[in-house]
């Protein structure tokens, strides 16, 4: 389904990353301790469509199909699609639990966090691929499922930062004598 290449000499282009719950993003749109080599001319070039992995942390998860085009790490191995199958369905599944358990089968390492997935067994790896509009339905539903989730989360994260301001305020009102302690209680 895909065909390994390595492009290199592209300084120029915007950086990307491999994160594990988000897949290929610009790496300026989300926290990253991974510094950028003073060199760029070592970066792989990948074009939307692109399967792109982290070799060192697969069995994590870090694996997507880029929507980007730009540059990562001369670490991480990138692929070509030879097929037709449905970009966002390929990412779902490329990042879903039992692949990423499966990375993990076919990674080796000295020890624990430093496991490199084996490309011999890699370009093995059976891939699920049901008919092409059974696929974009799949991928347009987990679409709007996480987005309904993550509209949850933030959501719960801004009523946990009000109850927090609201404690705060409480026991400033109470240890400076704002409140009587003694009519609420």
């Amino acid at each position: 389904m895909f065909r390994r290449i390595k492009d290199v000499n592209h300084p120029e282009e915007r950086m990307l990353s491999v994160f594990r719950d988000y897949g290929v993003v610009a790496k300026d749109s989300r926290d990253n301790i991974n510094k950028t080599a003073e060199n760029r001319n070592i970066y792989q070039l990948v074009h939307p469509g692109w399967l792109v992995t982290n070799r060192m942390k697969a069995w994590q998860g870090s694996v997507g199909i880029s929507p980007l085009r730009g540059i990562v790490s001369g670490h991480y191995i990138c692929f070509a699609p030879l097929h037709s199958e449905d970009d966002a369905y390929l990412n779902w599944l490329f990042r879903s639990p039992r692949y990423t358990l499966g990375y993990g089968l076919i990674s080796r390492g000295v020890r624990i966090g430093q496991a490199e997935i084996d490309n011999d067994h890699y370009r093995v790896l059976p891939v699920v691929v049901p008919p092409l509009e059974e696929q974009r339905r799949i991928a347009a539903y987990l679409e709007e499922q996480t987005t309904k989730i993550d509209t949850l989360i933030a959501e719960t994260e801004r009523f946990v930062e009000l109850a927090r301001e609201r404690r705060a305020a409480l026991i400033t009102a109470a240890v400076t004598g704002q409140i009587d302690v003694r009519e609420v209680v």
